[in-house]
């Protein structure tokens, strides 16, 4: 799926008043889903609040566990490794039918930056 820059900037805003995003961690680390855009790419999705989280831990996902993971970890560390790998991308705010946007990491950090110059509750 192509981005949607409507979908990125609310994640963004939404992740930068709640200072946080939220993913689904299993013992051999975070959920990934094969890209539907690329080969040899892997998508990790994340979403802006524990509810959005929770309404995708279905099926394989079910019994793994609910991850909160703090905004300035998430954009300081977590984005640039993702960048660094070359093989994974974000799926900001996927549907339980584990469909939805598949960003690059630099461009999701690229877009935090920008926000960051605007006021939160924009």
């Amino acid at each position: 799926m192509s981005n949607d820059p409507n979908t990125v900037e609310q994640f963004v805003s939404a992740c930068r008043i709640q200072n946080q995003v939220w993913g689904i961690h299993c013992e051999d680390g975070w959920v990934t889903c094969p890209s539907s855009l690329y080969e040899d790419m892997n998508v990790i999705p994340f979403w802006t609040n524990a509810a959005a989280a929770e309404a995708n831990r279905i099926d394989a996902w079910k019994n793994y566990d609910l991850q909160m993971v703090p905004l300035d970890e998430f954009i300081d560390i977590w984005l640039i490794e993702f960048a660094n790998d070359h093989h994974v991308l974000v799926g900001p705010n996927w549907e339980s039918e584990l469909f939805g946007e598949e960003i690059q990491p630099i461009e999701m950090e690229a877009e935090f930056l920008k926000q960051m110059f605007m006021p939160k509750d924009r």
